[in-house]
């Protein structure tokens, strides 16, 4: 098993895997321990995370660090999370979780009875492969570092980095991803929890299909972290992310018309129509800035 470290930031992919939070059109994946269903209107860092997601791909590049090919993981953090740039604050928290997933994977494996591993898992333990990959994914990153991860990602997402806002979302308030479950009406919770959909909103505006398409979902199904059903929501960023990704590609995605229909049966054909118009406008808007 030949180690390979991968990171997200600089690719493209919008919800988890390209990331595949393209609404409805792909079966699923997962974002901060929760199942993102795209047939059937299940959320985005629904309530109860189990679990960090697969690492996603993301897809911003980090820009204006100096000595860029750092000696060490952990001279490399500094430097992007003290230049200054919310692409960098985003890459640095990518870098740390490099090392949060790789060791977490390994935990999950090792706890993991022998009869339920995989082969590749336990050619992975036998030959030490997995404890090297976890290895090199943390270097010489230190605990203190993957700790003040949290307010890189936040910067990030703050200054509508896309993807960051959903990261954000998938830690859970202050880290703590049981708190959305466990402590829901804590003032403290309450007040991430409208702080973050705010930012998950802001980045949607900038252009993040994966933040339209999680932002619809989250509405349609009254889960995650918006917390409640609204279907002429869920239509307006469903029509920004499928017009606003025609725009890109030029293609209209698949089944469209169909999901637009399914959307749209919850609400009269006038506030349809509004919805659709107005997330037309929200993709006209976003279109300088949009991301694939």
């Amino acid at each position: 098993m030949r180690v390979r470290r991968v990171h997200y930031v600089g690719a493209v992919a919008v919800a988890a895997a390209a990331v595949s939070l393209y609404l409805h059109e792909e079966s699923s994946t997962t974002v901060g321990g929760s199942s993102v269903a795209m047939s059937g209107g299940s959320s985005v860092a629904a309530a109860q995370p189990a679990a960090l997601p697969d690492r996603p791909a993301a897809l911003v590049r980090p820009v204006g660090v100096h000595g860029a090919a750092a000696s060490t993981l952990s001279t490399r953090y500094e430097q992007l999370a003290g230049s200054g740039n919310p692409a960098n604050a985003f890459a640095a928290y990518n870098l740390a979780m490099d090392c949060v997933w790789a060791r977490q994977q390994l935990r999950q494996i090792e706890l993991q009875a022998p009869g339920e591993r995989s082969e590749e898992s336990k050619t992975g333990l036998t030959d030490g492969s997995l404890a090297a990959r976890a290895t090199e994914a943390c270097g010489d990153i230190t605990d203190a570092q993957i700790e003040s991860r949290l307010k890189y990602v936040e910067a990030a997402a703050a200054a509508g980095v896309p993807l960051a806002a959903l990261r954000l979302s998938a830690e859970g308030p202050f880290g703590d991803q049981t708190a959305l479950s466990n402590r829901p009406d804590d003032p403290a919770v309450l007040q991430w929890r409208e702080r973050v959909a705010a930012l998950i909103k802001l980045a949607a505006d900038k252009g993040d299909l994966a933040s339209m398409a999680s932002l619809s979902n989250m509405y349609e199904s009254g889960t995650g972290i918006i917390g409640q059903r609204d279907p002429y929501k869920a239509l307006e960023y469903a029509t920004a992310k499928w017009e606003l990704q025609r725009q890109l590609t030029g293609t209209p995605p698949p089944f469209q018309e169909k999901l637009s229909s399914k959307l749209a049966a919850a609400l009269t054909p006038e506030q349809a129509q509004s919805a659709r118009e107005a997330g037309y406008r929200i993709a006209a808007a976003a279109n300088t800035g949009a991301t694939k």
